[in-house]
């Protein structure tokens, strides 16, 4: 009862500038997923998965080149947002820490 959300993909969470000036990706992936609205019900429904700030979880999200994988990650939830009436509006999750399930 979720609708899809609109995925961002990093291969890396930070950059480094090397000596040479090249720039290397340093870290795990990072995936966030953004949502115009949900429903008070879909918002409970995501929120189950965190008793706290954040929870360890399994997704499959989409990577910048098309393809889903997926990931065992670190859940964080907002921990302000808006609700309009019966809706939680312009929502981002955050997923840090992600390694490739096998």
């Amino acid at each position: 009862g979720i609708p899809e959300p609109e995925a961002n993909f990093t291969d890396y969470a930070e950059t480094v500038v090397l000596g040479s000036g090249l720039v290397r990706g340093m870290g795990f992936p990072l995936a966030s997923w953004h949502y115009g609205y949900l429903t008070n019900p879909q918002w409970d429904l995501l929120k189950a998965f965190v008793t706290g700030a954040s929870t360890s979880v399994c997704i499959a999200t989409m990577k910048n080149d098309g393809s889903f994988l997926r990931y065992n990650c670190v859940m964080e939830m907002p921990l302000t947002y808006v609700i309009r009436s019966t809706r939680v509006v312009d929502v981002t999750i955050n997923f840090t820490n992600l390694v490739a399930a096998e």
